[in-house]
């Protein structure tokens, strides 16, 4: 059961790793890419997250139900830590604009 709840986990660590060096990236650039980059990125973080898990709960030998709740959990946990790191990310940069 705690070999399910790492790598549940370390998926969402990973997915939230790649989300804040995607969104570092693209404050760099103008708006449109911008949204482009971040939303593009979700959608290829979605298919590529679904196809871990899918590989994880059909191959490795672990406890399906503990993995599946731990994350559904962490994931609803660490999107909200995105979405709070994009607002101030953003609302930062807008501050550093009007200065």
């Amino acid at each position: 059961m705690a070999l399910a709840i790492i790598i549940a986990v370390s998926l969402t660590i990973l997915n939230l790793i790649i989300s804040i060096v995607i969104v570092n990236y693209a404050m760099k650039t103008d708006w449109n890419r911008l949204y482009k980059l971040v939303f593009g990125s979700m959608v290829a973080k979605y298919f590529v997250t679904a196809f871990l898990v899918w590989i994880c709960l059909k191959y490795l030998d672990i406890d399906q139900f503990a993995f599946a709740i731990t994350f559904l959990i962490s994931t609803f946990v660490l999107i909200f830590v995105e979405i709070l790191f994009i607002h101030n990310r953003a609302k930062s940069l807008n501050l550093n604009k009007m200065n």
